[in-house]
Order: C-alpha cells, then structure tokens, then sequence
C-alpha cells in the first residue's frame, strides 16, 4: 500500500507538474483586461492587490522550507535519543523514522497532486494580475492563486509531526507538551506562512485560508491507514 501510495502520487504529482498551467491555462485576463481590474476582486480580498512585497515573500519561504526541516529531523532526534539511551534499538530507531519519513513522502505527494488539479481547475488569477492585467495577464503560472501550495505543505509539514508524537508516544508530560509545542508552534508556522504570502502578494487571504484543509484530511487519512502499524514508545 505504502509503495503504491507514494509511487502513484509521487508520479501523478509530476505528470500534472509536466503538463502544467501552460497547456490548460485560459489566460482570462490577458483577453480580457477589464474583467481583472482591482475593482472586480470581492473586498475581503481586494486590499491584497497593492501588496508586492519582496521580503515577505522570502520570510514564507523560509517558513516553508523550515516546516519541512523540522518534520524531516525532529522525529530523527527522538528515536535516536530513545535509542541512544537503551529504549529500543538502533535499527528499530531508524525504521521508525523511516517510517514517519514515508508517511510524510506520501501525504506531501498527494497534497501536491491535489493542490495542483484544483489550481488547473480554477485558474484564479493572483493579485499580480490585477496590478497589472496587460503584463502579468498573459503568465499562465500567475493562474495558480487558489490555493496556497506554501501554506498547504507547511500544513502538511505540521500535520505529520503532530500525528507523529500522537501515535508514537505514550502517555505522560512529554507526551503532552510535544503536542502543546507542536500545535501551536505549528498554528503559528501555519499562519505566519500565510500571513506572509498574502503580504508578499502572492495569494489573496481567502486563498491561504482555504489551503490547511485538504492537507489535513489527507494526513488524517494516513494515520488511520496506518494506526495498526504504529508502535507507542515510552
């Protein structure tokens, strides 16, 4: 099941990234200029239109990639501290991040597949468009607004390791305050994410609000797969 999973999301993800925008994109605005002025955009969205911000953009990249990081290497540093102190095994140790590393492969391939056949199919224009409907109108890649792939791998990111300390670990304070420390320094990466790529104006609010949903489920889905599979440690 494992190696279907992330073979056949792993290769739909990339069959999607090959066809890609260019080949389905309907370029709405670069036909018709007036249906993207900052006018038409609703008003809970419009405010983002003016932002372009470099720095922002470069934070959620950090946030990003640094979500990714932590839920790489934080289960690592776990069952190697189990291990080093005698609690289980070495090889056991590694097999368990491999493990966490496959769940984590498979939920940010299906993510990606998803996010990638809902932006094909909405083709909502990012705010750059409606700054400027003549020269970014006719950028099939600025039809990829909705939604936030940062934000949704943060999510997925986040996700992943708080499911990891929840079947992973047993009862107890430590337990505990993983799950307090996760979640709401997950929250924050979640949020700052999309806080930042809305500031950035890469994406309009309504675009980083809707995109922590779908990897949820997704890592949600995982887990409940695999909850025969996973073994609680002290």
């Amino acid at each position: 099941m494992d190696a279907g999973l992330l073979i056949g999301s792993a290769a739909l993800w990339a069959a999607l990234g090959l066809l890609g925008m260019p080949a389905v994109a309907k370029l709405q605005c670069k036909h018709d200029h007036a249906a993207c002025a900052p006018h038409t955009v609703n008003s809970f969205d419009r405010d983002t239109v003016k932002r372009n911000d470099r720095e922002a953009r470069s934070r959620s990249d950090w946030l990003q990639n640094g979500s990714g990081a932590v839920a790489i290497f934080a289960p690592l540093g776990l069952f190697a501290a189990r291990a080093a102190m005698g609690a289980m095994a070495w090889p056991a140790a590694l097999a368990a991040w491999g493990t966490e590393l496959a769940l984590l492969a498979e939920a940010t391939f299906l993510n990606g597949a998803v996010n990638s056949v809902v932006r094909m199919t909405v083709q909502r224009p990012r705010p750059g468009v409606y700054r400027s409907p003549h020269g970014n109108g006719g950028a099939p890649m600025m039809y990829t607004s909705f939604y936030s792939g940062h934000t949704s791998f943060a999510a997925v990111a986040v996700f992943s390791l708080w499911l990891c300390w929840f079947s992973r670990l047993r009862g107890g304070r430590a337990r505990g305050a993983l799950l307090w420390l996760t979640g709401l320094g997950g929250l924050a990466t979640i949020v700052g994410t999309g806080y930042y790529r809305v500031m950035g104006g890469s994406h309009f609010p309504s675009d980083v609000i809707a995109a922590p949903w779908v990897p949820a489920a997704l890592c949600l889905a995982l887990a409940v797969l695999h909850r025969h599979n996973s073994r609680a440690i002290p």
